[in-house]
Parts: structure tokens; sequence; C-alpha cells
């Protein structure tokens, strides 16, 4: 089982987590996309309510050490105005992940950045799953934050070693990214707006997946 790490950039707060713990925030910020040692990774398929193709990005850092995804307007709401359908927006990205020469990678990390808005009594939820497509494999998380909360939040999850998901050597087809924010009114003020966004909305941290590499035999 991966584990998960969530925490408040400002302060704690209320949050669930579905097979995670709380911690202080320990992780290092990821590199600014679009450096010198940075390369776009090809986006081949891209479907969802939450990503629009000219608003969505993903790059490669740390020398192909880990890439990010941007997602400019990705956020899901509910109350005031929001439309039945702002309640839940989802994300499905093919990427064409450059392999180092013989060698091939693996996710071990995933650090979710979020910006939850959620008036008293709201709850957000944060989906996601990450695979080989063709592999069968598949393991969905969940997290899930409650209000009222106003904040930043970076959610870690960690792939330990036993559990790690080798792309097979010579082998073509993209990875996999699926993501989905859904934000529940509960018993909040239906006349305010809850919401939820993927990375934080200041444009400083994006969705980072860490690599680890290995020689093909």
């Amino acid at each position: 089982m991966h584990k998960g790490i969530a925490f408040s950039v400002a302060a704690a707060a209320a949050l669930a987590l579905t097979a995670a713990s709380v911690a202080p925030a320990v992780a290092s910020a990821p590199p600014t996309p679009g450096g010198p040692a940075d390369d776009m990774i090809e986006i081949v398929s891209i479907n969802g309510s939450g990503c629009a193709p000219d608003k969505t990005a993903a790059f490669l850092v740390w020398g192909k050490d880990g890439f990010v995804i941007d997602y400019r307007d990705y956020t899901a709401q509910v109350g005031g105005s929001s439309k039945p359908a702002d309640a839940r927006k989802n994300c499905q990205l093919g990427l064409k992940v450059p392999t180092r020469q013989n060698s091939t990678y693996a996710i071990s990390q995933v650090d979710y950045r979020l910006t939850p808005n959620l008036q008293a009594g709201a709850t957000a939820t944060l989906k996601a799953e990450h695979n080989f497509l063709g592999s069968d494999r598949s393991d969905v998380k969940t997290f899930s934050m409650a209000g009222p909360f106003n904040d930043q939040y970076q959610i870690v999850e960690q792939v330990p070693t036993t559990d790690l998901v080798w792309k097979v050597c010579g082998d073509t087809r993209p990875i996999g990214i699926y993501t989905e924010l859904r934000v529940t009114p509960g018993t909040s003020d239906h006349s305010k707006v809850s919401s939820v966004s993927m990375n934080f909305l200041d444009g400083t941290l994006q969705t980072t997946y860490h690599l680890v590499w290995k020689e093909c035999t």
C-alpha cells in the first residue's frame, strides 16, 4: 500500500486521508518548469472536464528525475451560482516520458498540490491513479478534506520500493495519469461557494511525479 503524507502550508487543519498520515512539511520545492535542464513531455491524449488542452502542460525536471503537470483551470466547486456539473471535475492524461538510454523508470512519489476553499460542513476529495497503459496493475488513492479551510495543501504519496511498477523496457506506450476532484456541500451554507483546485493558485508549485531509474537487462 502506498503511504500518503498531507500537510497545510500555513497551519494544521482537519484532513482525513485514506491510508495516509499527517506530518509537517519537509519536502523541498521542485524547480520551476522552463529551466535549462527541463524538457517538454508530449501529452498524447487528454480527456476530462478539468483539463483543457490549452491549459494543461507537462515538463521534465531534475535531469529526468521527475516531471510536473501544470493545470491552469482545474477546479471543482459547489454553492453560490455553481452548476451541478461543477461539483466534479476530472482529468485523464496519456504522457510520453522520454527515457534514458538503456534504462527504464518507475514513479516513486507523487506530490499533489491543492488549494481548497471550503465552508464549514463542506468536504472535498481527490482521487488519483497512475499506471502504464495496458498494465493490469491499478491502485486508486482517495484523499479527503473537510471545511472550514482556506489555504494551500500538499499531499505526498510515497510508493514503497516493493510496490514500484517499472515501465517495461522498450515499451513505447504512454503512462496514464488520472485525477478527479469532487466537492460535497454537506451542511454548509449553500449560498456560499466551496471549492478545491489542483495546484497552488499562485502558480508557485505544480503536481510533481518523482521517478527512479534502473538499467534494462
